[in-house]
């Protein structure tokens, strides 16, 4: 028997009353009844089973196109043909049935065959059997407890459930522990020409959600199989249905009429978790150089004033100026004080754990405003004066800012108050358009070059830039070097495209093009440890210059990624002592980009207390390889000359440490724009030259008094290594660390009279590693030795990683960071906890990620029936609930809170949800309002961020704002919080600790912050491009930012 059939929005304008998640499906209760109306004729009137293979979704109804068009004015786009197929019958009298789909042909199509079938459903009929007795009961049930349903259909929509007219047909039900008893009424006109509509069958389920049968994690369920499905009667206008929890996320379904007549009956009817069915895509952030226009003002038109010049050192002095008469200039730039310069912090840190740059907390006894609040104040105050000066009605104030923005990938930011400023800037933008341009520079000075702008050229990079602003309204602009740059958003996409089985290990291999962007994740098969080796589960790896070489196909021979990292042992060879499983380790590890690792056990070393992850990946290659060079090659002794090519470089900044230990004299080549970084390391500017021309020369005969140098550390080549040689005393030492220019070592003790010795670490042996290694670790522990800076990126991002440390764009090292796999032995603590997205989240970890130990932290913590509730479900997913009620703004009670984590479950994530909101234009915006909204979010994520910093986490999430990318009208305050919590991901992310800030829209949630919003607020930023998420699609998107 074969059926065939159409569905479309237009001919059952019913069907577009049920979606998920803004997706309009066929219901799986339509499927299960024309299976069940093919196997009746068949004389097969029981459905035994229904699986249900994908969902079948209707595009929505296209509008009647014009007359005589192509496309016919059919309006019906969005149909498919569906077909039932029943076969043969089997011995035991029993028949497969399938429902298939596929988009219906359309005038204009080419393909006289039609658009291939799908499958949608499978599954077996079987014969009927007998109609069971009446029933007649008591209605509702003596011991049933009453369900309010008056905002059912409101709360499924919040869910993801969007039913309309046609399916909200609940209006009443009770329930008695695991049965729910449930009046059903459908509205008319609808499903029309079925014995049960189908509608009406999709309806008994939703009692389900009234009376709380399944967790409320977050999750949509939809029916997967239906079994047992027999209909004994047409169905009357009011239906009462009994629904009884069976195993797993299953239920029984019983339908009858008033009198107790039975109407149709459902063994099962099984839900599954369902995926969306198409995941809205994430969205970063990044700067692009846009076509300069020629239509507008010129750069030799702009005219630009700067508080703090000599000429307009404040606002009294501008105003001074316009009352002399001067014209108001095209644009007043309100440079933002760096935070170190109201609130001294030290430059970055070298050991970890460390705050982030610019940005460390006071003592939580100490009661100096932290750098943010006075940072932000001060802008507010600049705005607010300047923007009622009328005679400046005109002129673009132009806020500008010090690397608060990472305008080029790797390049990292100051500080995260800078992003703060950026947030409030943004929302005062909306409230006054057309007024202010936000500006972000690499230098003190605000041209982008170092030079102030009164003094600079007309067609200096700012005056192009804010000409090019006043042309097109771009208000964000950010100057770097002699070019300026826009942002963006653009789709966020991994470029490491994830693994084929993501259970399995893997590790990081060229394509073999040659391209950088040519990376793969190559499956890597467990072998047997061997008696030396130890597996280590790998949490960041160093990037060297081999690396970039391999991956861009230039390295002679054959060679693996990735030499050096650091992680956690998993387990030993029978032949390894002093290592255990969970010790924190480093070394050299070829091939040890990817989750899991193996390596000698004398290659690696215990991790000195104070070093990150990241930080130490990066020490075993340079810091192993300048020790060998000149300990054991050059011999070095106290009172030598050395001389250091690139010194900013990974092996040339850990040589500068030991030589400044064993006692040398430096002296260090580097670009002209890493002078500064080989200065900040311990080198005299007048020790310090280019190392992009000869010009080096003449400066060593200078700082050695004609002498020369004892010891030569290159990794130049063709003449830089022949002047190098030149500046060898006799019987010099001549180290080769380069691969592109190797000489014959007696040829240049003929021609020069010094010592010249190529190597590669690895001659060393694993014996002679092991005791470097050693005393490199006791140098640590003393402070002898410090950790080079370090650029890290996610290892989804190695690609760009690459091509960044091709371009030496970095200083220090250049770091992989692999995130580990969520602990469910571990605690994950959750700020914000009991408001509605906190709610969301917590069961979302427990059902979907397995979490078993959450902490939940909010001001009152567990305080309401519902909080407790909460905990009673995610109980019943497994999870061990600890509430604590705490203010994260507090540093001494976030301590606590942590210190109360047992050791046996340690922290492995967090997520930071908390936040309020206190909406102020900049007229109305003051220190308390300021303070109400930073404290919970911005002060608390500073909190988290510094004091686990030594944990070994899997995630640090973020839950930021949109607002603060496109700069909502009236919510300064809360701008700022959230573009804080961006750049402090930002930060953490560059130092090498896992980070995640996502900066969500509103969601349909019933929290603090969004429960009072009115029908017409949400109407606004419907209209405005915001639309709510669902719960679902939300944890689609959160699992997504994190993968």
């Amino acid at each position: 028997l074969l059926l065939l059939g159409r569905l479309s929005t237009r001919e059952q304008p019913w069907l577009a009353d049920h979606a998920v998640d803004g997706t309009v499906l066929v219901p799986g209760a339509l499927l299960a009844e024309l299976a069940l109306h093919a196997g009746e004729l068949a004389g097969t009137g029981r459905l035994e089973e229904l699986i249900l293979q994908q969902p079948l979704v209707l595009t929505p109804d296209e509008p009647d196109g014009p007359e005589g068009s192509a496309s016919g004015g059919t309006g019906d786009g969005g149909a498919v043909e569906v077909q039932v197929a029943v076969g043969p019958p089997e011995q035991d009298g029993t028949r497969s049935v399938s429902v298939h789909a596929r988009p219906a042909a359309v005038e204009g199509d080419d393909d006289p065959l039609g658009a291939p079938w799908t499958a949608h459903a499978t599954g077996t009929l079987a014969p009927a059997g007998g109609r069971p007795p009446v029933r007649p009961a008591a209605w509702p049930p003596a011991d049933a407890e009453p369900v309010d349903v008056e905002q059912l259909y409101d709360d499924l929509a919040l869910k993801g459930y969007q039913y309309g007219p046609a399916f909200r047909a609940v209006r009443a039900a009770w329930r008695t522990g695991d049965e729910v008893h449930a009046e059903l009424a459908l509205p008319a006109p609808g499903a029309a020409g079925f014995r049960i509509a189908p509608t009406l069958l999709d309806a008994a389920l939703h009692a389900t959600g009234a009376a709380g049968l399944f967790p409320d994690d977050g999750a949509v369920r939809l029916p997967f199989t239906w079994r047992g499905l027999r209909r004994h009667a047409d169905a009357p206008d009011t239906v009462r249905v009994l629904l009884r929890r069976g195993d797993g996320d299953s239920v029984t379904v019983r339908l009858t009429a008033e009198d107790g007549s039975p109407v149709a009956d459902l063994d099962a009817v099984t839900f599954r978790i369902a995926e969306p069915v198409a995941a809205d895509p994430l969205y970063a952030l990044g700067w692009e150089t846009p076509a300069e226009r020629s239509d507008g003002p010129g750069a030799g038109d702009v005219t630009v004033w700067e508080l703090g010049s000599a000429a307009h050192p404040d606002l009294d002095a501008v105003r001074a100026a316009l009352d002399a008469g001067t014209a108001p200039p095209t644009a007043l730039v309100l440079p933002v004080p760096a935070p170190e310069e109201t609130h001294p912090a030290p430059t970055p840190a070298l050991t970890a754990p460390a705050p982030v740059p610019t940005d460390a907390a006071p003592a939580a006894t100490d009661t100096t405003p932290h750098p943010l609040r006075t940072t932000l104040d001060t802008v507010v105050r600049l705005l607010r004066t300047a923007l009622t000066e009328p005679r400046l009605e005109s002129t673009r104030l132009v806020v500008r800012t010090r690397r608060a923005v990472e305008a080029v990938p790797g390049e990292g930011i100051a500080g995260a108050i800078g992003g703060a400023v950026w947030g409030l800037v943004r929302s005062v933008q909306s409230e006054d358009p057309g007024r202010i341009v936000l500006l972000d520079t690499d230098t003190e000075g605000g041209t982008g070059t170092g030079t102030r702008p009164e003094t600079a050229p007309r067609d200096s990079t700012l005056a192009r830039a804010l000409a090019h602003a006043l042309a097109t309204g771009d208000s964000q602009l950010a100057l770097r070097g002699t070019d300026f740059l826009v942002p963006r958003l653009r789709p966020h996409r991994p470029a490491l495209a994830p693994a084929a089985d993501p259970a399995a290990d893997w590790r990081l291999a060229t394509g073999g093009s040659g391209v950088v962007d040519d990376l793969v994740r190559r499956p890597l098969p467990e072998a047997p440890l061997g008696h030396t080796e130890v597996r280590i589960a790998v949490r960041a790896a160093g990037l060297n210059f081999r690396d970039a070489m391999l991956a861009l196909g230039m390295y002679p021979g054959e060679a693996e990624l990735g030499t050096e990292a650091a992680g956690v042992v998993l387990a030993t060879g029978d032949g390894v002592g002093g290592l255990a499983p969970g010790d924190r380790v480093m070394g050299l590890v070829s091939g040890g980009i990817g989750p899991v690792a193996v390596t000698d056990h004398r290659l690696l070393a215990p991790i000195p207390e104070g070093l990150g992850f990241a930080q130490a990946a990066t020490v075993p290659a340079v810091f192993l390889t300048a020790y060998y060079a000149l300990s054991d090659l050059a011999d070095a002794r106290p009172g030598q000359w050395l001389l250091v090519h690139s010194a900013a470089g990974g092996v040339g900044g850990a040589a500068i440490q030991l030589a400044r230990h064993l006692g040398l004299h430096v002296f260090g080549t580097a670009s002209p724009g890493k002078h500064r970084t080989v200065e900040a390391a311990g080198v005299p500017a007048d020790r310090i030259g280019n190392s992009r021309d000869l010009s080096f020369a003449p400066a060593v005969r200078a700082a050695t008094g004609g002498r020369g140098v004892d010891i030569v550390l290159n990794s130049l080549a063709g003449p830089f290594t022949d002047t190098s040689l030149e500046l060898l005393v006799p019987g010099g030492r001549f180290v080769e660390m380069g691969k592109t220019d190797l000489r014959n070592a007696f040829r240049v003790r003929a021609e020069h009279g010094v010592h010249y010795r190529s190597f590669d670490l690895m001659e060393a042996g694993p014996d002679r590693i092991q005791e470097m290694f050693a005393d490199l670790v006791a140098l640590f522990r003393s402070g002898v030795l410090t950790p080079l800076p370090v650029t890290a990126w996610p290892v989804t991002q190695a690609p760009q990683a690459l091509r960044h440390l091709s371009l030496a764009r970095h200083t220090g090292k250049v770091a992989l960071t692999v995130p580990r796999p969520l602990d469910p032995a571990g605690t994950t603590l959750i700020t914000g906890a009991y408001g509605g997205v906190g709610r969301i989240v917590a069961r979302h970890l427990a059902a979907r990620h397995g979490a078993r130990h959450l902490l939940l932290v909010g001001r009152r913590g567990a305080h309401t029936a519902d909080d407790l509730r909460l905990h009673d479900e995610l109980a019943a997913l497994g999870a061990e609930v600890t509430s604590v009620a705490a203010d994260v703004a507090d540093a001494e009670a976030v301590a606590r809170l942590l210190a109360g984590i047992p050791a046996e479950h340690p922290l492995t994530a967090v997520v930071h949800a908390a936040g309020v909101l206190d909406d102020a234009t900049l007229r109305n915006l003051d220190a308390d309002r300021l303070d109400a909204v930073l404290r919970p979010k911005a002060d608390g994520a500073r909190h988290l961020d510094r004091l686990t910093r030594d944990a070994d986490l899997a995630a640090f999430v973020l839950f930021s704002s949109a607002a603060g990318l496109v700069g909502s009208a009236g919510q300064g305050a809360y701008a700022a919080a959230n573009v804080h919590l961006d750049s402090l991901a930002t930060a953490r992310a560059r130092a090498g600790l896992p980070a995640t800030s996502v900066a969500w829209g509103l969601w349909q949630s019933d929290s603090a912050m969004t429960g009072d919003l009115s029908a017409t607020d949400r109407a606004r930023m419907t209209r405005g491009g915001l639309l709510p998420l669902t719960a679902a699609r939300g944890l689609a998107l959160l699992d997504a930012a994190l993968a």
